[in-house]
C-alpha cells in the first residue's frame, strides 16, 4: 500500500489538514480485502474509493478510540482530513451521528459520485486532489459556533497543552459552559478533544523525526515524562512509539481486536 500526502490549497488550510491518496497494491488485480487499524482522531475524514467495481464515498467521524477499516487492494482511495471542528456540511448529518461512526453519501454538491469517479479517472494525483478540493469550496461549515472555534484555536495554539479552566477563563465563562459547548457541537467533552489534539501533535512530531529522543518528544508535547507519554500512546494506538516506523500501515493479518468502522462494499 502506497500513501501519498498533499497539503491543501492555501484558501482551504483553515478547514483541511491534508489530502491523501492510497494507490492500489502493486499486485492488486483482484478484489483482495485488507484490514487496517486506524488511530483515534479529533477530525473528520471524507473518503472516496474508485475502482472497476464502482465508486463509493463515506464520511468518517472523529474517533475517540482506534478502529478497523477494510480496504480493497485493487482500488484507489482518496481522502480529505478536516481540521478539528472545521468539517464542511457534506450531508445532512450532525456531529453526534458520526462520532466513532461513518455515514455514506452518494453525491457531493449535487454531483453523483459515479460522475465524480469518471472525472477523476484519467487525472494525475495532484490534479485529483485539486478536483476534490474544487468540489469542497464554498460548502457551509458543519459547525458554526464561534465560541467553540475560538476554543479550538486556543487548544491548537498550545498543541493540546491547555486545561478546560484555561479555555473558560479566556472565554469569560464557567467550565461547565465549555463542557456543554463541546458536547453540543463536537459530541466530545473538551478533555477528550484536548487529549486527541495533543495526541495528533505527538504523531506529527514523531513522524517528522525532528525530535532526537522520546524524552524530548514527551517534554515538547507536554506529557509529565517519557513513561506518561508512552503509556498514553499505547492506550490510544495499541503500539509503542518506537513501533511507529515510516513503513507502518496498521495492516491486520488476523481477527481484528477493534470495532470495524468501515467495511468493504462492492
Amino acid at each position: 500500500m502506497s500513501i501519498r500526502l498533499f497539503p491543501p490549497a492555501p484558501d482551504l488550510r483553515n478547514q483541511i489538514e491534508m489530502c491523501w491518496i492510497v494507490d492500489p497494491h502493486a499486485n492488486g488485480h483482484s478484489h483482495v480485502i485488507h484490514r487496517h487499524e486506524v488511530f483515534p482522531s479529533s477530525g473528520m475524514d471524507l473518503v472516496f474509493r474508485f475502482s472497476e467495481g464502482g465508486a463509493r464515498m463515506v464520511v468518517l467521524g472523529p474517533r475517540t478510540q482506534r478502529a478497523t477499516v477494510e480496504l480493497d487492494s485493487s482500488a484507489t482511495y482518496m481522502g480529505v482530513r478536516f481540521r478539528t471542528g472545521r468539517a464542511l456540511q457534506l450531508a445532512d448529518i450532525t456531529p453526534q451521528e458520526v462520532l466513532n461512526a461513518k455515514v455514506e453519501i452518494d453525491r457531493i454538491r449535487g454531483v453523483d459520485i459515479g460522475l465524480v469517479a469518471e472525472q477523476l479517472a484519467d487525472k494525475k494525483h495532484t490534479a485529483k486532489a485539486e478536483h476534490l478540493e474544487n468540489l469542497l469550496r464554498g460548502l457551509t461549515p458543519l459547525m458554526q459556533s464561534e465560541s467553540v472555534l475560538n476554543a479550538l484555536a486556543q487548544i491548537e495554539a498550545g498543541s493540546g497543552l491547555v486545561r478546560v479552566h484555561d479555555i473558560a477563563s479566556m472565554q469569560h465563562v464557567h467550565s461547565r459552559t465549555v463542557e456543554r459547548w463541546f458536547r453540543e457541537h463536537l459530541a466530545m467533552s473538551p478533555r477528550q478533544c484536548i487529549r486527541l489534539i495533543r495526541f495528533n501533535s505527538l504523531l506529527t512530531l514523531l513522524r517528522s523525526g525532528r525530535m532526537r529522543t522520546l524524552a524530548d518528544l514527551a517534554y515538547t508535547c507536554g506529557y509529565a515524562d517519557h513513561a506518561h507519554m508512552c503509556k498514553e500512546f499505547k492506550q490510544l494506538t495499541g503500539i509503542t512509539p518506537k513501533a511507529l516506523t515510516p513503513d507502518y500501515t496498521g495492516r491486520i493479518h488476523s481477527t481484528p481486536k477493534t470495532a470495524i468502522l468501515h467495511r468493504y462494499k462492492a
